[in-house]
């Protein structure tokens, strides 16, 4: 038997996934909907503007919130002994098991919950374009935003393309940090990784603002002729931006996040390959 991959072999492992636990996905599917709709009831109620901007924050926050949950929820299968030797002791290789882990909780779920979303931002579109609004509030949108009555699908590359780079990187991040980290701890994984993933995020934010302080002057040499002069601009206080000419800036913003990205899925693999052993 093939022990690295088997695309037929595989098919079989999702198969198989999918026709097991078809009552707990389908419910998953149903409060992620229900959850969804309830954020989104309260968005697109508000002016045109607002909801091109805030139905973003539903999509990102809520989904973000939910993928965490579910990817927590398929590794803790493994905690269970019984459930966990059923898995193990299928007839597929490490590497079938782990793409069957990553593709269900990481692919499976971003299809789901973008056509979801998808339904419910077509009927948000329809109800703002065709609200009849009241004369005060036709006149403050006029005041305030314009003469913009209407709104186009959420997925439009102008308001994409301004959306903060935060929101991408913690779409990034998030299944692969939830995967390898639940496959790290055994207990209390759920409320655990909240407070792991906050302090990691402080602890960060404090050293590098330290890092910062540190640089005294107003330009910073470097050995490598594609990476310019880097600037270190004095905003107020003790804050600094760092401003990288490019290529040099792409390269280690691009560079450090798809190498964060592979070494915590590495990680995941590693760390099931233990349990299997």
């Amino acid at each position: 038997m093939n022990q690295t991959f088997s695309p037929s072999r595989f098919g079989r492992l999702l198969r198989t996934y999918f026709v097991e636990n078809r009552n707990a996905l389908l419910a998953n599917v149903a409060v992620l909907f229900v959850v969804l709709i309830a954020f989104s009831s309260i968005v697109y109620r508000q002016y045109p503007v607002s909801v091109a901007n805030s139905r973003y924050n539903v999509l990102f926050i809520v989904g973000g919130a939910a993928w965490y949950i579910f990817t927590v929820q398929q590794v803790a299968v493994l905690n269970e002994k019984e459930k966990a030797i059923t898995y193990l002791l299928r007839p597929a290789s490490l590497i079938e098991k782990w793409l069957q882990l990553v593709v269900v909780s990481g692919l499976f779920y971003l299809i789901v919950c973008l056509s979801l979303f998808t339904i419910i931002d077509s009927i948000g579109v329809w109800f703002v374009n065709h609200r009849n609004w009241k004369p005060e509030e036709l006149k403050s949108i006029r005041e305030d935003y314009g003469s913009l009555l209407t709104i186009d699908s959420y997925l439009n590359w102008r308001d994409i393309g301004e959306l903060p780079r935060s929101f991408w990187l913690s779409a990034a991040l998030i299944h692969p940090a939830s995967l390898a980290l639940a496959l790290l701890i055994r207990r209390y994984t759920l409320p655990l990784l909240p407070v792991i993933a906050f302090a990691f995020v402080f602890a960060l934010t404090f050293f590098n603002r330290q890092l910062l302080q540190g640089l005294f002057s107003d330009q910073v040499s470097v050995s490598l002729e594609i990476f310019g002069n880097a600037f270190v601009e004095k905003i107020n206080g003790p804050w600094r931006m760092v401003r990288i000419p490019k290529p040099a800036g792409d390269i280690i913003r691009y560079g450090v996040g798809v190498s964060a990205v592979l070494l915590l899925y590495v990680t995941a693999f590693f760390r099931l390959k233990e349990r299997e052993v």
